[in-house]
């Protein structure tokens, strides 16, 4: 009996030293990760979006890394082709009236004339014509998909085309919106380009996360230009735009600016820079598309 009391007190003992040492390896390894993670560092990304033909576009991504306190650039470029949005009469998949197929068809015929207004008005007469309910968001989805990638094709020249299409009950569809959005922020040539799709969006969209992307274009402007967008922002915006950027005031003027008040004293103290024009572009005025 004794015997087998000092067997079990052994391997009592065993068990609690390897416990202990289980739990330190882990969260010794799980510290290790944490410092490798907190060393890499992701301190830019921009992108832009230039045509490089009648059939396609160019996409070009930058972004700056930190590793280990060494910098390194990382340059993707992709390529956007012109979109195919008519339906074969022998796809039975895409389970449409010959109608409907037809009224692709003319939607396909403006796209490829490159013509945004002939665009508009297929979309308008397929709305009227082949819909259930005479609107957008009654027409069959894999309709609304290709709409919303023929008006995409036109990027910052189609913005408030594309509005309609961030309220899509389909989540694939509004996700698609936004990120036609942001193709088109990245065509601007200047700032206050930029300015109007962001104050366009910021009139639409009540996604946080949406929020804090499109917030980020602030960065790329000079400060009268970031004022009056907050400005906007905070007047015309969704409730919570108006919410987000009234907590990120500060942050977006590098000062502790808390009212709208102290905004406009913030871009009399700090007006733009003489070089403005060729950091942030010629301010080319207000688009059409706002």
């Amino acid at each position: 009996m004794k015997f087998n009391k000092k067997i079990f007190a052994c391997l009592a003992i065993a068990l609690v030293f390897g416990a202990l040492a289980c739990f330190w390896v882990f969260n010794g390894e799980r510290a290790v990760g944490d410092r490798a993670e907190s060393r890499k560092v992701q301190r830019v990304k921009t992108s832009s979006v230039v045509r490089t033909g009648a059939n396609s576009k160019k996409v070009t991504e930058i972004s700056l890394e930190e590793l280990d306190g060494k910098r390194s650039v990382r340059i993707i470029e992709s390529d956007i082709v012109r979109p195919e949005v008519s339906v074969d009469d022998d796809d039975e998949e895409a389970n449409l009236t010959p109608q409907q197929r037809a009224a692709l068809k003319e939607l396909q015929s403006a796209l490829d004339d490159d013509d945004l207004k002939a665009v508009r008005r297929a979309l308008e007469k397929m709305i009227a014509k082949t819909s259930s309910g005479g609107t957008l968001e009654s027409l069959p989805v894999a309709m609304r998909t290709r709409a919303l990638e023929a008006l995409g094709w036109f990027g910052k020249d189609a913005v408030n085309d594309l509005v309609p299409f961030l309220a899509d009950p389909n989540i694939e569809v509004s996700n698609d919106a936004f990120e036609k959005f942001q193709l088109a922020i990245s065509e601007c040539d200047d700032d206050v380009e930029k300015s109007v799709i962001v104050k366009t969006m910021m009139r639409a969209i009540s996604d946080a996360e949406q929020i804090d992307t499109m917030l980020n274009n602030l960065n790329d402007m000079r400060n009268s230009v970031r004022a009056e967008t907050i400005a906007s922002i905070l007047t015309d915006g969704t409730d919570n735009a108006r919410r987000i950027m009234m907590e990120q005031l500060g942050e977006y003027t590098d000062s502790d600016v808390e009212t709208v008040d102290d905004l406009e004293r913030w871009v009399v103290e700090n007006p733009d820079e003489s070089d403005a024009d060729e950091i942030y572009g010629e301010r080319s005025g207000e688009s059409e598309s706002e």
